[in-house]
This record gives structure tokens, sequence and C-alpha cells, in this order.
């Protein structure tokens, strides 16, 4: 089934004037942040995508790089020169990352004529941005919820007609930034897209801001991800070729056209896991949540590695720091830590599953009394 790589294969060859903005644009504008942006070090602002080739990426991703990478690699070859992406603008880039603030945040302005498109970055492969993600569970605004608004108002005066979008954490600050910015900019705002982002807190889906707002949510049919916390709008549930939470991949999602193949609803492991996810959460205080995000965290950053695919060696190598992190955790919060482990293990292939089995087998609470 054809993906959005295909979809600019399809359509690439027709202008925005000629073929108006639909759902796949903004979910290619979500990806389009994603790219290593920061390669350009402020330069080519203002300037046309077809312009920045050379720039953005000095060289292809390796053989070894992760296939999410090498996707994003694959769109941007497909989409640079075409008449439909060629001409859009770089207006606006930002990139910060503070791992004292536990903040991962960037976004991009992407101009279409007059039409422009704030595209908000979801979380990368380091701890911090993940742990942010967590934090999401018992605190609202996170720093990088707080940068969004402020990234928006910013840059509201360069045109009248504005659109938000992001895929994972940056469909939730799509539409947290546009909730909470000033009415003036708001007014501005014609939709906002989050695709497969986790959701509201309760004071941001009561605000005078959040009832204003065309939200337009997308999930695939064994979404996760997209399905935590207080968000329960509508959705559009897509057609994916991969299974479990590797659906939360969106060059796995169906495209058909200038649509999604759409589906029914999520599967019964998505509805299990949304259920039990919500039914934990709902019998945690804000308190819990946050004891169990950050004994888990210390956990994970007492292994030395910065990024998740480094996790693995990295657990093994500092097994001593990673026990004694867990012998300062009490035996509750140990409990939550295994719970969480394994979550993160089904989605780490076989080394993270043995690895996580070794670890939970020797520094679980029965363990400990032996």
């Amino acid at each position: 089934m054809n993906n959005i790589i295909d979809y600019v294969k399809w359509r690439g060859d027709l202008t925005f004037d000629q073929a108006p903005l639909c759902p796949v644009d903004f979910l290619i504008f979500a990806q389009l942040v994603h790219l290593p942006l920061e390669n350009l070090r402020g330069q080519g602002l203002g300037e046309r995508l077809c312009d920045l080739e050379g720039r953005v990426y000095s060289a292809a991703p390796a053989k070894d790089e992760n296939t999410l990478i090498r996707s994003r690699y694959e769109l941007w070859q497909a989409l640079r020169d075409t008449p439909r992406f060629g001409d859009v603008r770089l207006a606006r880039f930002a990139s910060h990352f503070d791992a004292e603030a536990e903040k991962q945040f960037a976004a991009a302005v992407f101009r279409c004529g007059d039409v422009s498109i704030a595209a908000f970055r979801g979380t990368d492969a380091t701890l911090v941005g993940w742990k942010e993600d967590f934090n999401i569970g018992f605190e609202s605004p996170v720093p990088s919820q707080t940068e969004a608004v402020a990234f928006l108002t910013d840059n509201a005066a360069l045109t009248d007609t504005w659109y938000t979008c992001g895929h994972s954490k940056g469909g939730n600050l799509a539409m947290y930034a546009a909730a909470m910015c000033s009415p003036e900019v708001r007014k501005k705002i014609r939709g906002v897209y989050s695709f497969d982002g986790p959701g509201m807190d309760q004071r941001t889906l009561q605000s005078p801001g959040w009832q204003e707002l065309s939200v337009h949510s997308y999930i695939p049919e064994s979404s996760i991800i997209g399905l935590l916390l207080g968000y329960r709008e509508d959705f559009t549930i897509i057609e994916s070729d991969s299974v479990s939470i590797m659906q939360h991949n969106p060059y796995h999602w169906h495209v058909l056209g200038p649509g999604f193949v759409t589906a029914q609803e999520t599967t019964l492991s998505s509805q299990f896991t949304d259920k039990t996810l919500h039914n934990f959460l709902d019998n945690c205080t804000v308190e819990q949540r946050k004891t169990m995000i950050n004994a888990l965290y210390s956990v994970l950053a007492a292994s030395g590695a910065t990024c998740l695919r480094d996790l693995p060696k990295g657990l093994m190598t500092h097994l001593d720091d990673v026990a004694a992190a867990l012998a300062a955790i009490s035996p509750e919060e140990r409990q939550a830590v295994g719970g969480a482990l394994k979550t993160l293990a089904s989605a780490g292939g076989e080394n993270m599953r043995l690895l996580a089995g070794s670890l939970l087998s020797r520094f679980s609470p029965e363990a400990k009394k032996d």
C-alpha cells in the first residue's frame, strides 16, 4: 500500500494552487521538521526547499541507521525538487535542547504562498526527550509546551493564515500552542493537525482557547501514544502495514490519493492498552505519577546512555550503577520501574527483551529478598 513518499511521487507535480492543502500534506510537514535542519546553522531561512539541497543533508544516512531516519531522507529526496514542495519556503526554525530543564524542542515555519504552517517536532531518540514526554503525564506546561506557545506567538505576524501540525509529541505541542496562544493569534489559525500525538491535560481541555479550535486528530489502528491523557475528540483511524507500537511510525500509514486509508475502529490490542493505561492513570495521583516517572528515569540515566539505542549497552556496562539506582528506590517504585521496563523492552527488539529480563530477575523485589 502507498505511503507519504508515494503520495509525493504521485501529487508532487501539482502546486498548492492547483491542489489545495490536504491532511497528507500536513503529515509531510510534520515530518519535514524532523529533518536535520540544525545543519543549516541558522542559514537558509526564507529560502525555498529546492535551494537547500546539499545543506540539510551533507550525505545520505549510513546503511545501519534506523529505518525512520532513512525514510525521512527518502522523503526529502522525493519532494525537494517537486513543484508542490520545492517552492515551499523555510521561514523560521528553532531548536533547543536543555538536559537540566528536561526540554527537547524544535519547530519550523513553512510558507506556502500566503499560508504559514507551524510544524512541531516530536520526540527525538534522547532520554531527555522521552523524559519530557513522560512529564506531560503529571505536569503542564512542560518546557516544550511553553516554548511552543512562544514560537507561534513570535512568528504570528508573518501571515494572517496559519495551521499548526505535528507527529507524536509534536502533535501535542501543535494543539497546546494553538489553544494557549493569545486570542489575536488564535483567530489566524484555520486548523490544527495532530498525528498520533498524546492528548491534553484537563486544564487545557477546559480552556476557552481549546473550545475555539478546529482540531483534526489522526491515529493508526494500534495506537498507544495518541490515546494517552485526556484528549477524547473524534479520531480518524488510519490503516497501517506495521503492528503494535511500531504503527507509530507514519511511514507505515496507508495513503490513497489525497487522503488516508481509514479503518472503522482501533484494534483490540489498542483498545485493551488504552483501557489499561487509563485505568492505571486514573488510579494514580499526580504525585504518584511523578514519583514513578522520576524513579524510572533515575534507573535509565544510571546506564550513562543519552540515546535510546545506547540503552542496552549502557545498562550492561553500568550494572553496578543501575543496581545502586534501583536500591535507592522503594519496593513499590521498583515494581513500577519493572513494569515500565517491560513496556520499553516490547518495542526494543530481542536484545532489549533479554536485557530487561536479566535486570528484572536480578533487581525485582523478590530477588532482593533472596
